[in-house]
This record gives C-alpha cells, structure tokens and sequence, in this order.
C-alpha cells in the first residue's frame, strides 16, 4: 500500500533554500502553523530579495483584514513595476481574512504569473488557517506552491524553559500544561512562552503558576480545589470556600465545581484501588498523600459524601435546599474535615433536610 502523503507543501527549510537561490517562482501561499518560523521568512526574504535601501520602492506589506485591501488591490501591488531594478515582493498578511471573490482575482493572477515565468516579483500570501476544502486551496496545491511552517512540537518542556528563559518547572507543572494544551505544538509553546514572560524573575515554574497563568478562571477554581481535597487540606479547602463565596461566583458554576471535585474524589478511590493512581501525575500530583486520604474513606463515608452531593444536586436544579451550606459540607467531608464521628451532629446543627421537603 502506498504511503499516505500527510504533506501538501514545502517546509519552511526547502522555501528559505529557494530564497536564497532566487528561485521561489513568482507566487507562494504560507501556512502560518508557527508564527516564529514565518517570521523567520519575512526577515530572510526581505534580506535575500530587496536591495538594501530600496525597502521603499521594492518592498509591500500588506494586510488582508483591512477594508482596503482586496484581491484587486494586492494584484495591482504585484503587478506595479517597481521604480528601481530589482526584486519586488508583496507580502500579505491574514489572507484568510480575503473573500471567496479576492481569491478568484488572485487565482487569475497566479495563473498568469505562472505561464509568463516571472522571476523578478514574488507575491506571498500567508494564512493563518487554511481550509484545504476550498476552490482556492485546492487550486494553489496542485500549483505545488504552498510553504506549511508547521508547529514543532517540544518533546523536553523542561529543556525548552531552561534553555529559553533559564527557569526549572516541576514535573507536575508540565503534565498540566501537556494536559492543557494537547497535541497542538503552537499552544504549547504559546503557553510556555506566556508563563515565562509574566513570571520575570521567577526561577521555577510550578503547577499553581500554571493554574492561575494559563486557566480560565472556572477550570483554575476547579483544578485548585481538587488539589485541597485530594489531599486532605481542610484548612485550604475551607479559606477556598470563602474565597469563592467572596468573589460573588454564579451558584451554578460553583456547585459544578464542587461536584467535579467531590466526583473526582471517587475517581480517584477508585484509581488506588487499582493501581492506577501512580500512572497519572497529571491528575495526582502527590500520589502517596492521595492514596493516604482516599484510603481512610470507607465505602459508607462514600456513599454518604455522594449522598450530600445529590441533595446539593436537587437544591442547585430549582428545589429549596441551601446550596451553599451543602455544598460546603460535602466539600469539607470530601477533604475529611467533617469525622464520622461528628457528620451527625453536623447534618443536624447545619440544616434539617426534612424541613425542606415539607
């Protein structure tokens, strides 16, 4: 079975060789995957292609999201005779931002350049995402003059901190980043880049500064309060609460929090009962002291933490339960701040669920 071409253009490398040659041809499409790499480009061809001091007469830049600029404006740009001898490029920015109409002009263009072999201009057109669907797409692929600056992926996130920044990052701290940005290499970076900058003089990196740095606000709350109850931290779990209750958040979003929490709970019984605990240091960070805590639930204390969890349930979905009260109980019998011993007394003092139902 032939292989399967996973590819549609050249790699930035095979453009910056043409560059150097002179021999790009008069028309280039970039996918702009890393922006670095095509920055990289823009300084190389500027260097390469323009006469020093000719910047003026010899070079354009254009933007594609301005009103302004249109498939007939960027053609005429191209087709200008420059005013001294020379190479002349045109670069555009944000070309996906140009109308099916646009590219139908640029396509005749392309088409023309193309047949006339010109070899003095070169228009590039650099798109930030590229629908290989299109009528437009398809046609500059078969022309084989698309540049694909894909993403590299970093492999050693601590390396790349170090050597870029001169900072260290805890191993839980990558695993969340990795957690967060996926399999997008760019985002991974973006997001590195991003917590180095606004860290200054900060020498290591940590997951709490990812947290905060990195998440929206109710994706941090959650992940910040799994971290306390995981590991039996009532006294943060408890300052959290407060916190939270503070900052005015929506009853909703914080009820969906606490469930989260209290269901990863669960979750996470259940992974030490396997095993699988230890494999996972995205989601248990400090599995000894996890496994320490779960362990002192019983099957009973479970059910009874899960049962509150439902009461929290029926009152956040329109009945009359106090929401709050319950959902800092759970919360505070999931981080073993509420004993067995004391959960009676407790569930008596706080509310009496009956009176709610009368």
């Amino acid at each position: 079975m032939a292989a399967r071409k996973t590819t549609i253009g050249i790699s930035a490398a095979e453009f910056a060789s043409k560059v150097k040659s002179k021999t790009t041809g008069p028309v280039s499409v970039i996918i702009e995957e890393n922006k670095l790499a095509v920055e990289n480009l823009f300084s190389l061809v500027k260097k390469e292609l323009i006469e020093s001091g000719t910047e003026d007469f010899c070079f354009e830049l254009m933007h594609a999201d301005s009103d302004s600029v249109t498939g007939g404006s960027i053609v005429g740009a191209a087709e200008t005779v420059s005013m001294m001898s020379g190479f002349r490029v045109v670069w555009v920015k944000y070309a996906d931002e140009l109308t099916s109409s646009d590219l139908d002009t640029i396509s005749e263009y392309i088409e023309r350049a193309i047949a006339q072999n010109i070899s003095d201009v070169l228009l590039v057109l650099v798109f930030s995402y590229f629908d290989k669907r299109t009528k437009f797409s398809k046609f500059v692929i078969s022309k084989n003059i698309v540049v694909e600056c894909k993403a590299e992926s970093i492999k050693n996130v601590s390396f790349y901190v170090q050597k870029q920044y001169g900072k260290s990052i805890t191993q839980g701290a990558v695993d969340l980043i990795k957690k967060l940005a996926g399999d997008d290499a760019l985002a991974m970076k973006n997001e590195l880049d991003k917590v180095c900058v606004y860290l200054g003089d900060t020498e290591q990196i940590t997951e709490q500064h990812i947290a905060e740095i990195c998440m929206e606000s109710v994706a941090k709350n959650e992940w910040e309060l799994t971290n306390y109850v995981l590991n039996g931290d009532t006294a943060s779990v408890f300052k959290f609460l407060a916190e939270l209750e503070k900052s005015g958040l929506d009853e909703m979003y914080r009820h969906a929090i606490i469930s989260s929490t209290v269901l990863k709970l669960k979750q996470a019984k259940d992974a030490a009962r396997s095993g699988t605990i230890y494999k996972n240091f995205y989601m248990y960070p400090n599995p000894n002291r996890v496994v320490k805590h779960v362990n002192s639930f019983s099957e009973e204390q479970m059910k009874d933490l899960l049962s509150w969890l439902m009461y929290s349930e029926i009152g956040a979905k329109g009945g009359n339960l106090p929401v709050k009260i319950l959902g800092d109980v759970t919360c505070l019998k999931a981080s073993g701040g509420i004993k067995k011993e004391k959960a009676k007394q407790v569930e008596n003092k706080a509310i009496n669920l009956n009176s709610f139902f009368d």
